[in-house]
């Protein structure tokens, strides 16, 4: 389930949602639009058991990629190993400062830093090689990184260096084929979680759940026009 960082209603968003049987709830990152998602998480985290929590998603440039590293790793000590870190090149929380998302080689060296980190190992950002000393003596596991990703380059990249892929091209089965095939390619084989970003919306009235499903169809919408081929 993903939702967004609104004071007040994302704890009992988290609640319903874990008694409605879902195994996670991510929170879009975008700092311009709604508030602090690593707040809003951690009150998600205490107010929840089971419930899988993190960003959908954060990105490289407005928080350095250690903050976030440390960040995902509190979270993930906090809730008893809930946490996962949902990573994109960046959208609205970049545009909103007047900047753009990142470049996909860009993109490809920050998954590979954010990794290190969550590992307790170095990760170099801007030639600086750094540590986050303390994620290598919590006992919980690490926390697993999933990508958001439309275009080739960035799936094929996430393929080879995430935990996991969420693929944003919308719902046509032809382009979901074509977005898994281009991951499990580049993977060669190292085992990769794929899922995907879907809108969906349920009611009996099908022009009710149109316009339930309208606003977040549309902030999706270029993202699942970008990417494949037109004939997969």
């Amino acid at each position: 389930m993903h939702a967004f960082a609104i004071p007040g209603r994302v704890v009992e968003a988290a609640r319903r949602v874990e008694r409605a049987g879902f195994d996670g709830l991510l929170l879009a990152d975008s700092q311009s639009l709604t508030a602090d998602v690593w707040v809003e998480l951690a009150l998600a985290s205490a107010a929840t058991e089971r419930l899988r929590l993190g960003p959908g998603v954060t990105n490289p440039f407005t928080r350095h990629l250690a903050v976030t590293a440390s960040a995902a790793a509190t979270l993930q000590a906090e809730s008893g190993g809930r946490a996962v870190l949902g990573l994109g090149r960046g959208d609205s929380a970049i545009t909103q400062l007047g900047g753009r998302a990142a470049a996909p080689a860009a993109f490809e060296e920050a998954i590979v830093a954010v990794q290190a980190y969550l590992r307790g190992e170095a990760g170099t950002v801007d030639g600086h090689a750094s540590r986050i000393a303390w994620i290598a003596a919590d006992p919980h596991p690490k926390v697993p990184l999933v990508v958001g990703a439309t275009g080739p380059r960035v799936i094929a990249a996430a393929a080879r260096h995430a935990d996991g892929l969420d693929l944003t091209v919308g719902a046509e089965p032809q382009r979901l084929r074509w977005a898994i095939a281009t991951a499990r390619e580049a993977a060669a084989g190292r085992p990769l979680s794929i899922g995907a970003y879907l809108n969906v919306a349920v009611d009996p009235d099908p022009a009710a759940a149109r316009d339930l499903v309208r606003g977040s169809v549309a902030t999706f919408a270029r993202f699942a026009t970008k990417g494949a081929p037109a004939d997969g």
